[in-house]
């Protein structure tokens, strides 16, 4: 599965509207039941103080996929980046060079500068 990193912007006053802890989780069973449609997964999402901003990261088939689960969920898609994975060092006591201490997969973007 590739992974994706989707920026987004809200435009209201509010900006994002996070879920309070005392919440039930209905709109989140209702994400996922969404992105399942299409084979997404969240998987993480990095929020701007001002709560106007979101950088949230996905596994799915392609860029397609984010979006029209994005679109049942009404959230908005500024841009959608195909990320490569690249874990942290790894100390080897064989001494292996540096390219062997990082693993990294390859993906795809729909960002028309891609080359």
């Amino acid at each position: 599965m590739n992974r994706y990193l989707v920026e987004r912007t809200f435009h209201s006053e509010t900006g994002l509207r996070l879920p309070k802890p005392d919440h039930p989780p209905d709109r989140q069973l209702a994400f996922a039941e969404n992105n399942a449609r299409d084979r997404v997964t969240w998987l993480y999402s990095y929020i701007s103080p001002d709560q106007q901003r979101s950088f949230c990261m996905y596994e799915a088939p392609n860029p397609e996929a984010v979006r029209r689960a994005s679109m049942r969920n009404g959230l908005p898609v500024d841009r959608i980046t195909g990320v490569s994975v690249i874990a942290a060092p790894v100390p080897s006591p064989l001494g292996n060079d540096l390219a062997d201490r990082f693993s990294s997969e390859q993906v795809h973007s729909d960002s028309p500068h891609r080359k």
